[in-house]
Parts: C-alpha cells; sequence; structure tokens
C-alpha cells in the first residue's frame, strides 16, 4: 500500500508502509480516543446533546462529557461502545498531586492486564521502527511494563531505553526484559535526557503532563536527540482537557499548532501527522 506522509514546507515523501496514513488536516478531526463531533452529555448532567465547534485554547477550555469505553492506551479510550464516562472539562491548567505516576501506580494491575493483548498502535510504530537505522538507540518515555510497545521495539532490534514513575511497571518491565534498561523516574527529571538517542517515542504519555511541562519535556527531548534523531509522540490534534479513563486524573492537549511550535522551538523540523486503527494521533518530528 502505498503512503504519503504530509510535512512541513507542503513537500511529500512517499514509501510502502501498511499502517501510516495520510493525515488529514483540520480545525476538528474525530478522534475516538477523545470524543466525536457530537457527544452525548453523561447520565445525570442533563440528558441533551451538544455538539462540539471548537474546543478551547491552549490551555484547554472544553466542557463535553463523552461515554467512552475500549481498549487503553495510556490515557486514551478507542472504540467507543458505550459504558465508561469520561468528563472533558477543567478549564485551564489542571491541577496535579503528588503521584509522579499520574495514577498509574494505583492503576498498575488493570493497565497491565489491559495492554497485555493489546494491539491498537503496534503496527504503525512498528513501521516507523523500521524506518529508523538498524540497531538504533531508543529512548520510551513513559514505557509501562514494556508491553506491547517496548517489546515490539525490542524486536525490531532497537536498543531500548523505557522510563517510567510507577515503580510497579517498572520492576514488571524489568523481570520480563531482563538485559534492557529501564529507571523508574518521572520524564521530567529522568537522568537518560543526561545522555542522547537516535529516537524518542512517547505513546501516550505527554498529555499526562500540565502544559508547562509538556513543553518542557519536549525541550529536553530535542537536546537528548542525535541529530537527525527522530521523536514520534501521540496526543490529540484538539485543544482540550479530559479526565482519564483509567486513572481518574486530567490530561491536556495543546492541539496540533501549540505542538509544532514548541518543536520548532526545540529545534525539531515537523515531520507529519498520523492516526492509527483506533484513530489515536501521532505526531513526527526530527532534529535539524
Amino acid at each position: 500500500m502505498k503512503w504519503n506522509r504530509k510535512e512541513s514546507g507542503g513537500s511529500k515523501r512517499s514509501g510502502r508502509c501498511a499502517a501510516l496514513e495520510l493525515a488529514r488536516r483540520g480545525p476538528i478531526v474525530p478522534l475516538r480516543l477523545l470524543l466525536p463531533r457530537i457527544v452525548p452529555v453523561a447520565r445525570g448532567c442533563g440528558g441533551h446533546r451538544s455538539t462540539i465547534e471548537r474546543l478551547g485554547d491552549e490551555q484547554g477550555s472544553a466542557t463535553v462529557v463523552a461515554t467512552v469505553t475500549g481498549e487503553i492506551v495510556r490515557g486514551h479510550a478507542t472504540r467507543l461502545v458505550g459504558g465508561r464516562s469520561a468528563l472533558v472539562s477543567m478549564p485551564g491548567e489542571p491541577r496535579r498531586g503528588a503521584d509522579a505516576s499520574n495514577g498509574y501506580e494505583r492503576a498498575a494491575a488493570e493497565y497491565m492486564q489491559r495492554r497485555e493483548h493489546a494491539s491498537i498502535g503496534v503496527a504503525l510504530v512498528r513501521d516507523w521502527a523500521r524506518s529508523l537505522p538498524s540497531g538504533a538507540s531508543l529512548l520510551d518515555l513513559g514505557c509501562g511494563h514494556g508491553v506491547p510497545i517496548s517489546e515490539m521495539l525490542m524486536e525490531e532490534g532497537l536498543a531500548v531505553h523505557g522510563v517510567d514513575a510507577s515503580p510497579t511497571l517498572t520492576a514488571a518491565f524489568r523481570e520480563r526484559f531482563p538485559h534492557a534498561s529501564v529507571a523508574c523516574e518521572a520524564v521530567e527529571d529522568s537522568r537518560f535526557f543526561d545522555r542522547t538517542f537516535d529516537a524518542i517515542i512517547a505513546v501516550g504519555l505527554i498529555f499526562l503532563l500540565p502544559a508547562a511541562a509538556q513543553r518542557d519535556l519536549i525541550l529536553r527531548v530535542g537536546r537528548a536527540l542525535e541529530p537527525q534523531g527522530r521523536f514520534l509522540f501521540t496526543a490529540p490534534t484538539q485543544s482540550c482537557t479530559w479526565v482519564d479513563v483509567l486513572t481518574g486524573h486530567p490530561s491536556v492537549s495543546l492541539g496540533s499548532a501549540a505542538y509544532e511550535r514548541a518543536l520548532r522551538h526545540a529545534g525539531l523540523t515537523y515531520l507529519g501527522e498520523y492516526w492509527d486503527e483506533g484513530e489515536n494521533h501521532y505526531y513526527e518530528a526530527q532534529k535539524r
């Protein structure tokens, strides 16, 4: 299957890929990890329906309630089949507690159970990994217990280093992959950023952080990448806030325009964006 990646400057690069698709840009993209265009308000909230035309500014100001369930991808809920409610609200900067894992230490057992046989996004990330140099060093931010993303990256011959703030998840990572390098640290303070990597990936992580911490992390990614190093991360195209369906903690997306500015500020060139089969949204950038 032929694919085109939308790139900055309007140019396109072609190749063969079974998973990556051309990113369709627009003011609202119906990402199932967040919301469809028409979102039913949860029971007890008045029973009316509201149409999402705009989802707020860079700090996030939307207030909508969605019913979401499905495969959990660290803060994402895919395949809207009803059952679990997630409030999209909290105007402004979400408040954070002392839990560096953003609730994933408490939810570690359920998270590992849900992710053990997960497949959404794996094919897309695998194709991305195969475009990297053989044996490339890679930092997996928010690696969890390593399944399925870190595991697949190792299968592709990459030298994977993982970091996660959950002691339970990192202990499970070490037990499963005893020869891999993993650290139990908050990504904002990780010592892995004292060295450089050929690639860095963050699936289902960045939007768990406050807006300022997201921008700071992107800056650190820029400094930690080797020249021509690649960065792939997930976040919605919309600027909005919502509640993580697994932890109940707030999440915030800066939106496409803000992420592209943050990438440029970090010395990274925006390469393109993609959706996986669960309609989770990916950004790709490269160090200049």
